[in-house]
């Protein structure tokens, strides 16, 4: 009778420890799952501004003939406002 009684305690003990682990689980993946809301959030942003700075850069790619010419042409945006 005791080996039977040792054997269930033993079950119910696994079987508590795997019902805390499920829930140990489950509150990993809510933390993961705003996490990555978070990382998504912060990569559009990014991407955002790294698009900004190009439209106010107007950067392009270097040409042959753009060493040669002494004046710059190079105009900022109060320039045009003025």
């Amino acid at each position: 009778m005791d080996v039977l009684r040792k054997q269930l305690n033993g079950k119910d003990t696994i079987a508590n420890e795997l019902m805390k682990a499920n829930e140990d689980l489950k509150e990993c993946q809510k933390r993961l799952f705003q996490a990555e809301l978070v990382r998504r959030e912060m990569h559009n942003r990014i991407q955002d501004l790294r698009g900004s700075v190009r439209v106010v850069a107007r950067v392009r790619p270097f040409l042959k003939h753009d060493g040669e010419q002494t004046t710059s042409n190079i105009q900022t945006s109060k320039a045009k406002r003025g």
